[in-house]
C-alpha cells in the first residue's frame, strides 16, 4: 500500500500514539529465528496495538487479518506468516496477543485519574443500541475476530507471580504505564510499509535503534555483528537494510574509524554510532551518502609505520608477519 492509502485505511489522526514494551525485542528474538518472520511479528504487534488503542476495527470498516497483511506488505494468500498470527498461533502462545470477538467502539481518558476506559461492542444493550448491534453483525459477519494486544493490558502475563494481581483487576500494560517502553510515530510506520525497500525489516531495525537511543542520548555505539545478535536479524540482511535506512535519511551512521581495514583484529576496530532521525527528516527519494573507504591490513600498518616513525627517529620497517596482532 502507498502511504496515503494506509492513512485512509486506518483513518489516521496525527495525535494517535502508542508505546511498545522494550522487552519485546528480546522475547521475539528468543522465539523466532527467521529475520522476515521476526520483523513481521514486531510490526504486526505494533499495528494491532495501534488499531485497538484507537478503536479502529469497526470504525474503519472491519479490518481483518487479510487487510492487516496487506498493510504490512504481504498478500492475503501468504501462508508463511499464518503460524504466527492465527488463532492459537505463536503470538497467542507467547501471550502477546489473544484472539477475541469483542472489540472497542470508543475510548475515554480521565487526565486527572489517568484512567483509560474502552466502550466495548459487548456492552451495547437495549432497544437504543439494537440498530447498531445489527449493523455491526451484518457488516462484520458472525466469525469476525480481532487480536487483543495482551501486553498493552498486562505487561507480564507469562510470569506466574503476576497472574494473581491480574486476576484481582490490576492492569500494568503499556496502555496504562509507559516505563521501559519506546514510542514510534505512526507516520514512521506508514513510511516504512509504503516503501518496499524498507518494509517490516527496516521498521523493526529503526525501532530497535530508536529504543537504544532512549538509553544512549548521543547515539548507540555498536558493531554490526553485535547489532545483528541483539536484533536477531542476519548480518548480511541487517547490513543491506541499514544501507536503505541511510539512503532515505531515516538514520545517521557515524563512522568512528577512518578506514575499514580487511583482517583488522576486533580489538582495534571502532564501532559505528547509530542515531535515528525524526520523521520530518526522512527523504522520499534515496540519497547517496559517503561510505567508509576500505584498506588492506598491509596498507594500514604501512600507514601506521609512516605516521609514527618520528617517535623512533627513523623509519622502522617491521615485517607484517612479525607484528604481535
Amino acid at each position: 500500500m502507498k502511504y496515503e492509502e494506509i492513512e485512509r485505511t486506518v483513518a489516521f489522526y496525527e495525535k494517535e500514539i502508542i508505546h511498545m514494551p522494550n522487552e519485546l525485542f528480546d522475547e521475539l528474538r528468543s522465539n523466532i529465528n527467521n529475520s522476515q518472520q521476526l520483523a513481521f511479528a514486531y510490526s504486526y504487534l505494533y499495528l494491532t496495538t495501534y488499531l485497538y488503542r484507537h478503536c479502529k476495527y469497526y470504525n474503519v470498516g472491519g479490518l481483518d487479518n487479510d487487510k492487516i497483511k496487506e498493510i504490512l506488505g504481504y498478500s492475503s494468500n501468504t501462508r508463511s506468516i499464518n503460524p504466527l498470527i492465527k488463532k492459537g498461533g505463536l503470538l497467542d502462545q507467547l501471550q502477546m496477543t489473544s484472539t477475541v470477538k469483542d472489540f472497542p467502539l470508543s475510548w475515554t481518558y480521565d487526565s486527572l485519574t489517568k484512567n483509560l476506559e474502552f466502550m466495548m461492542f459487548s456492552e451495547l444493550d437495549g432497544e437504543d443500541d439494537e440498530e447498531t448491534i445489527q449493523n455491526v453483525k451484518k457488516s462484520l459477519g458472525r466469525k469476525y475476530s480481532i487480536k487483543l494486544p495482551v501486553r498493552a493490558f498486562y505487561r507480564y502475563p507469562h510470569i506466574e507471580e503476576c497472574k494473581e494481581a491480574y486476576e484481582d483487576g490490576d492492569e500494568d500494560g503499556t496502555f496504562f504505564e509507559v516505563e521501559n517502553t519506546h514510542q514510534i510515530p505512526f507516520e514512521v510506520f506508514m513510511f516504512c510499509m509504503a516503501n518496499d525497500k524498507i518494509g517490516t525489516i527496516g521498521f523493526y531495525i529503526y525501532s530497535y535503534i530508536k529504543m537504544m537511543n532512549n538509553f544512549y542520548k548521543g547515539g548507540y555505539d555498536c558493531p554490526v555483528e553485535k547489532l545483528a545478535k541483539e536484533t536477531g536479524i542476519a548480518t548480511r540482511t541487517l547490513t543491506n537494510y541499514l544501507d536503505e535506512l541511510k539512503k532515505y535519511n531515516m538514520i545517521q551512521c557515524l563512522v568512528n574509524q577512518k578506514h575499514f581495514v580487511l583482517g583488522l583484529p576486533d580489538e582495534e576496530r571502532k564501532a559505528n554510532t547509530y542515531i535515528v532521525n525524526e520523521f520530518d527528516s526522512f527523504s522520499d527519494i534515496p540519497q547517496a551518502y559517503e561510505k567508509i573507504k576500505i584498506k588492506t591490513r598491509a596498507e594500514y600498518y604501512a600507514e601506521q609505520r609512516e605516521k609514527y616513525k618520528h617517535l623512533w627517529g627513523k623509519e622502522c620497517d617491521i615485517p607484517l608477519e612479525d607484528l604481535p596482532y
